[in-house]
């Protein structure tokens, strides 16, 4: 499997390397997403084993896809996607060995995610009192620190149990409990849910975890200086220690 794109020294050193894992660190418009897509190539020329590739956008996932499309066969070859994306498609597949009946509906949009701290904050005495009294302006900040907090719980994977051993602030733990029960009388999740309750799956299911290593010949990233806790223990227990391939 050949390709016309015209490599540097160092880029082909990348790109044709060895099994093992690499650490590539390279300043914007370098190349980097080109060098990626090409060890990908190179990858599916000398295995008969799935790559999984995970991107920081969708946009920079669609952009690998576009360049590998003259591959033969290449949807069913790799898994290029977000992060969200792949979580989504383990739990799709095997959401039901930790108690997802089937695929809850998901929030993705800001705008959504905020509604549903709007919902929270009016079921929650302590802090509705205080939310009506406030400007638009004010209200709106609010919100947002409440969603920014219950993000930060989820991508730091802080259970409920040790809530209280990460802010004293009884008021915000209420909220974000309350946000929970909203989203599990929707049949809903939210997005920081995908990577959580998939690392979950993971911890509590390591067969699936195996499942998923040995079905990848390599698992590249992009971007990776930009990975949260959740997504880097995500990583940690997919790899499990036995997966060397790791770009």
């Amino acid at each position: 499997m050949s390709s016309s794109v015209e490599l540097s020294p160092k880029q082909k050193e990348i790109v044709f390397a060895e099994d093992g894992s690499i650490y590539v660190k390279a300043s914007a418009g370098s190349g980097k997403t080109r060098v990626l897509t090409e060890r990908i190539r190179y990858l599916l020329g000398k295995t008969k084993k799935k790559i999984l590739a995970l991107t920081f956008t969708n946009k920079a996932g669609e952009e690998i896809k576009q360049r590998l499309n003259d591959i033969p066969e290449i949807d069913s070859r790799l898994f290029v996607g977000t992060f969200h994306g792949f979580c989504q498609h383990v739990l799709e597949n095997h959401g039901g060995l930790i108690g997802l009946s089937k695929m809850p509906h998901i929030f993705e949009e800001e705008a959504d995610r905020l509604e549903l701290i709007e919902q929270a904050i009016e079921q929650t005495p302590s802090y509705s009192d205080e939310y009506r009294n406030q400007s638009k302006k004010d209200q709106q900040s609010f919100r947002y620190r409440g969603l920014n907090f219950i993000a930060e719980v989820k991508r730091k994977l802080i259970s409920d149990d040790d809530l209280c051993n990460h802010t004293k602030d009884d008021n915000v733990i209420l909220l974000y409990q309350t946000y929970q029960d909203i989203l599990r009388s929707q049949n809903a999740i939210d997005f920081d849910d995908l990577l959580k309750l998939a690392y979950e799956l993971f911890i509590a299911q390591p067969n699936v975890a195996a499942l998923y290593r040995r079905s990848f010949q390599t698992i590249c990233i992009d971007e990776a200086q930009d990975l949260n806790n959740a997504q880097y223990q995500l990583l940690m227990a997919l790899a499990n220690g036995e997966h060397k391939n790791i770009m």
